[in-house]
């Protein structure tokens, strides 16, 4: 039966994990014992490790956070977790990578050490998609006498964080969790005895841990993940009056979300109708946007959204869908941007959660023609250009960082008015 590190052997004081596996060295933990099985797998050149579900998530000679298969024993071919820096470049968490030391993870969180460096570091991480967090927290700014500067590797199994120490020694302390991110109690750390390890042995070391809650990929709620597509056509028409309708995709059912997106050159409403909440409102001289945002009841037939204007004027209705068959969606928040420069405006930071998906619409009026500063990683579900109200509606397309996300500038060349509008959807 495979190990789990989460158990801790019935031993008084701070004993070591069930199964502790590291450079070199393999423990088994029981009852009053403590003693090596033979030499554990083949793990030279890892600098940084942590194992999960089956998986070992480690860090070798380059900067890059790489993925194996690992049964305890056999370690499978590498793969690079890196999904983030294909949405936004991560140059910083790459110059960590160079300078790692040890590496546990934690309820949807990496915690990390580096060399030289008295502070222990977090970024959000969803193992599913090898997504790191494009914030960084120091959650322990370290001070006298503490120990992360020279560390030689550290795990985290049950409630204790362990690390050792430059001459061999293997200390723990309590591992306390706080509701946005953890951190160890230094002040309560204690020697494990019986674990001194060589130096040149163990000094990547880790334990076999399964996942927290339901599901194989735990996010910082202890909840699986979850998947996401688009539904059906982007739908996007232009008049000029008093109102504008557009029809949903004949594909949607009940439970996906749908996105409505207004701009205009009047302030546009949505005409009534249950069931709609308005996500984001930006009023600008020349071009006013507003975005709805609705989960279909059971039995709901596509519906035709109507806007409507105070006043004669251009205005384009967008109509997007979303569906996941894992999870019930909605619009959790939004994030906008404008300027009447010609060169377009500041990308909007949206904050995104675990396992969530970054839908923009780039509303623009005069002749405008859309160039992205850097590649945005992001797939194109609309581009409605026109004199009048012109829209570009992109998406992530996948899950994005958690945390506050830092999004590729849209230049709107030729642009009077630019508004940049992102929301983040997600589970309810």
């Amino acid at each position: 039966m495979r190990p789990v590190g989460r158990v801790l052997a019935t031993s008084s004081g701070a004993p070591l994990p069930g199964t502790l596996i590291g450079t070199g060295l393999r423990r088994e933990a029981a009852t009053g014992a403590l003693g090596e099985t033979g030499p554990g797998p083949a793990l030279d050149g890892i600098r940084a490790a942590f194992s999960l579900d089956g998986e070992l998530f480690h860090v070798a000679a380059d900067p890059v956070l790489l993925r194996s298969s690992f049964d305890g024993d056999t370690l499978g071919p590498a793969q690079a977790a890196n999904a983030s820096d294909a949405l936004v470049p991560l140059a910083q968490w790459r110059d960590e990578l160079r300078r790692i030391t040890g590496l546990v993870y934690d309820r949807g969180r990496v915690y990390y050490t580096l060399t030289g460096d008295n502070r222990l570091w977090s970024r959000g991480f969803s193992p599913a998609g090898g997504v790191v967090g494009a914030e960084r927290v120091a959650v322990d700014t370290g001070g006298a006498g503490a120990p992360y500067a020279s560390m030689r590797g550290m795990y985290l199994a049950g409630d204790r964080l362990h690390w050792l120490t430059a001459d061999g020694t293997t200390r723990s302390a309590p591992w306390v969790r706080h509701p946005r991110w953890s951190s160890p109690n230094l002040a309560q750390s204690v020697a494990v005895a019986g674990s001194k390890v060589p130096t040149g042995r163990g000094a990547v070391q880790f334990v076999l841990q399964e996942g927290d809650g339901a599901g194989p990929w735990p996010d910082a709620s202890g909840v699986s993940a979850y998947t996401v597509q688009q539904v059906g056509s982007t739908v996007s028409k232009r008049r000029s009056g008093r109102k504008v309708a557009v029809q949903a995709p004949a594909s949607v059912r009940s439970g996906d979300l749908l996105l409505v997106h207004a701009a205009g050159e009047r302030k546009p409403k949505l005409a009534k109708g249950s069931g709609w909440r308005q996500v984001q409102r930006v009023n600008k001289s020349g071009l006013r946007v507003a975005v709805w945002s609705r989960t279909l009841r059971a039995g709901e037939k596509p519906p035709k959204v109507r806007v409507r204007t105070p006043g004669k004027g251009q205005v384009r209705v967008t109509l997007i869908a979303y569906r996941s068959p894992d999870t019930t969606l909605a619009a959790l928040t939004a994030k906008a941007s404008s300027s009447g420069r010609a060169r377009g405006t500041k990308p909007p930071r949206p904050v995104a959660r675990y396992g969530s998906w970054v839908v923009r619409f780039v509303a623009s009026v005069g002749k405008a023609k859309v160039r992205w500063k850097s590649t945005p990683r992001s797939t194109v579900r609309r581009l409605a250009a026109s004199p009048g109200p012109a829209v570009q509606v992109v998406d992530s397309n996948g899950p994005v960082p958690v945390g506050a996300m830092k999004t590729s500038k849209a230049e709107v060349r030729g642009a009077s008015r630019t508004v940049d509008s992102a929301v983040v959807i997600g589970r309810r």
